[in-house]
C-alpha cells in the first residue's frame, strides 16, 4: 500500500484483504509514513531548546481550510485570560484553499488579541525554520462528512522539533500523537477541553519540556529508513 495514501483508508483496506486472505494476515505491513528528510532536525533537537521561555510562538501547519480547524483554534486562543495571550503569536502556514473560510479566519485573527501571523505556504526550507523557532504545535482538525483526517504527517514533523502537540482525537490522528505522552488529545465537539488545553501548555514549562522530549523521541522511530528496513524484513 502507497504510503501517502489516507492512512484510515490503508487500515480498512488491510481489514477487509485479511478477511480475505486469513493466511497473510500477519505479512500485510500497514505503513503510516515518515517526515521529509528535509524538514528534519538536526541530531538532538531538544539539546538546546528554551522550554523556559515566556513568550511563545504557537504554530499550526495546514491548508486554511474548515477540516483543518483554524477557526476553531482561533475561538480558544481569544477565550484565553488577557495576561497569556499577550504571551503568544501564532502563526499559521499554509495555503487557503477555500476562501470563503479563509476570509472568516483572518476577520476572526484580527479580534482574538494576541499577534496572528499567516505565512502562506512555505518552502522546506521555511517551514523547517519555522518549526525550530515554534514552541507549541496545534492543528485541531474537524471530522467531516466526505473527509476525514488521516495519519498527519505534520504531527511527527512537529514532535521531531521537540514541540508539544495540541490536537483533536479525530481520523488517524491517534497514530501521529501519544495523548498525555507526545502531545494532548480532546473532543472536536468540546471546545473547553481544548481551551483548557492549550492554557495548560502556556502556563506549565514543564509540561511543554516533557511532551517535546517525549516527541522527538518518538518521532525519531519513524524514517524512511527504518520503513524500507520493515519491509525487507517482510520480504
Amino acid at each position: 500500500m502507497h504510503a501517502q495514501e489516507p492512512y484510515l483508508l490503508r487500515k480498512l483496506n488491510k481489514e477487509r484483504l485479511s478477511r480475505f486472505c486469513p493466511d497473510i494476515k500477519n505479512k500485510i505491513l500497514l505503513i503510516p509514513g515518515a517526515p521529509a528528510r528535509d524538514i528534519l532536525p538536526k541530531p538532538n533537537p531538544v539539546e538546546n531548546k528554551d522550554y523556559s521561555k515566556k513568550n511563545l510562538v504557537l504554530l499550526c501547519v495546514g491548508r486554511i481550510h474548515p477540516r483543518k480547524g483554524q477557526l476553531l483554534l482561533l475561538q480558544a486562543i481569544e477565550k484565553l485570560p488577557s495576561q497569556i495571550k499577550e504571551r503568544i503569536t501564532c502563526w499559521f502556514v499554509g495555503p487557503q484553499t477555500k476562501p470563503g473560510y479563509a476570509k472568516k479566519v483572518i476577520e476572526k485573527s484580527s479580534k482574538v488579541g494576541c499577534d496572528v501571523k499567516f505565512l502562506g505556504d512555505l518552502k522546506s526550507k521555511d517551514l523547517k525554520e519555522a518549526y525550530q523557532n515554534a514552541d507549541i504545535f496545534a492543528l485541531t482538525s474537524m471530522p467531516m462528512p466526505s473527509s476525514v483526517e488521516g495519519f498527519g504527517i505534520v504531527y511527527l514533523e512537529a514532535s521531531s522539533h521537540g514541540l508539544p502537540v495540541l490536537a483533536h482525537r479525530v481520523g488517524g490522528v491517534e497514530d501521529a500523537v501519544l495523548d498525555g505522552k507526545t502531545g494532548l488529545l480532546c473532543d472536536p465537539n468540546k471546545p473547553d477541553q481544548l481551551l483548557e488545553n492549550l492554557k495548560g501548555l502556556i502556563e506549565k514549562p514543564e509540561k511543554r519540556k516533557e511532551l517535546g522530549e517525549a516527541g522527538a523521541a518518538w518521532a525519531a522511530k519513524h524514517s524512511w529508513e527504518k520503513i524500507a528496513q520493515r519491509l525487507y524484513e517482510l520480504a
